[in-house]
């Protein structure tokens, strides 16, 4: 239920104009919450049920009560009082979920990165986030709750100001990595069922939904691709290459060309597809820094034998061959 809406039946409510339909509305809204551990709430309620809203209708309850009896004011005093108090309650434990929710919902921020575009940006902590082409990031601007969230789609690498009380939680997915300050990189890219995090200082931890999988210290690596089972390696980096996307730079470290073509096609702009998944496996390392998207392409052909096609206007690739992979050199 949008603000407006709330804000109509609320209003009716209080005149007592609500019809069935209405009330059956806003008592299925109210009974659909669940309890929350904190109070943003109460921030929301301010906006969508100001004070004088209740002064009145506590006024129309008094002015009942003045119209009755001394010893009828008496019990229309305490039963209007015990009745607020367990209405209170009820509404205060009943709507706190999703006003939660809604709230969370208003103050937060989705940064979608345009292809060939590069993004960094200023949290609301302090920290920095830097964004590659093609990604996505969402978070909170008040950073409420007892964890500083992000959501990630795409590579993101992040400098994050300490505070040991309230960690900083990438999420993708089913996957999250949660520190206390440090700085690193997160690779979670659906397409390729791939989630990969690098330690440049501090320490991390990486999980998902079920259990702790790794602990990382300053250089190290955690990668882990959906499959039957999952493949996971764990170990350490040498030097800063994984890092030089920061810069505007372009270096592949033995990438697959499945994953490469994830990263041209966001630069460039352009769509590439396989007609041989064998060539999708095949490794590449090197700077193409600088580079045309022929320029790096007639280069990687040069590596492992491939065919290249592409339309009239340059924006669609496609990459094919019945050879698989024969070499590993590197450029």
């Amino acid at each position: 239920m949008d603000h407006e809406k709330l804000q109509q039946l609320l209003r009716k409510y209080e005149c007592g104009d609500l019809s069935p339909h209405e009330r059956e509305e806003l008592d299925t809204w109210y009974e659909a919450l669940e309890a929350k551990d904190d109070d943003l709430h109460l921030l929301y309620l301010r906006h969508i049920a100001k004070e004088e809203t209740g002064q009145r209708i506590y006024g129309k309850i008094e002015e009942k009560i003045k119209a009755q009896s001394p010893r009828r004011v008496i019990n229309m005093r305490w039963v209007a009082a015990v009745s607020m108090i367990v209405v209170s309650v009820v509404f205060f434990f009943s709507v706190r979920q999703r006003l939660y929710q809604q709230l969370f919902t208003i103050t937060s921020l989705e940064i979608e990165v345009p292809n060939g575009a590069l993004i960094s940006k200023t949290l609301p902590d302090g920290s920095r986030a830097w964004l590659r082409a093609g990604s996505k990031l969402a978070f909170n601007r008040y950073f409420w709750g007892d964890e500083r969230r992000v959501y990630l789609e795409g590579e993101g690498f992040f400098e994050v100001t300490q505070d040991k009380d309230k960690p900083f939680v990438v999420h993708s997915g089913k996957m999250q990595t949660k520190v206390l300050g440090t700085s690193f990189n997160v690779k979670a890219i659906p397409e390729l069922q791939l989630y990969e995090v690098a330690v440049k200082t501090g320490k991390v931890q990486v999980s998902d939904s079920i259990q702790v999988l790794a602990h990382l210290l300053p250089a190290g690596h955690f990668s882990i691709r959906a499959g039957a089972p999952p493949k996971i390696t764990q170990g350490r980096i040498s030097g800063e290459d994984h890092l030089a996307w920061i810069r505007g730079e372009l270096h592949f470290d033995n990438q697959s060309f499945e994953e490469i073509a994830w990263y041209l096609e966001r630069l460039f702009d352009v769509d590439i597809n396989f007609s041989n998944t064998v060539l999708t496996g095949c490794q590449f390392s090197g700077d193409f820094t600088g580079l045309s998207l022929p320029q790096i392409l007639k280069i990687m052909r040069e590596v492992h034998a491939f065919e290249l096609s592409h339309d009239s206007e340059g924006r669609n690739f496609l990459i094919k061959g019945e050879v698989g992979c024969n070499s590993k050199r590197g450029l």
